[in-house]
């Protein structure tokens, strides 16, 4: 599930919208955050037209019971990600 629930153009994560994290809490599913690099380069409107390198990173995941609050599990995935972004 792509916790922004659109896409993005550059490096810049949006806003995280709650739905996923509750979801995760819910059916007490742990949080395997990924991130995700330079996809917007390969494509518009999901029809891809050239060849990319599209970087990826597979983070440690997080238990969906580590953050009492569905916000605060969210804020930790999002700051994860911008983490490994800006690393990549």
């Amino acid at each position: 599930i792509f916790p922004e629930g659109t896409r993005h153009k550059g490096r810049e994560l949006g806003k995280f919208l709650a739905g996923a994290f509750l979801l995760a809490k819910k059916k007490q599913i742990d949080i395997l955050p990924i991130a995700i690099v330079d996809s917007d380069k390969a494509s518009e409107s999901f029809i891809f037209k050239k060849k990319t390198k599209i970087k990826l990173r597979v983070l440690p995941s997080i238990p969906h019971d580590q953050y009492k609050k569905t916000r605060e599990l969210s804020a930790a995935v999002k700051e994860r990600i911008e983490q490994a972004i800006s690393e990549m």
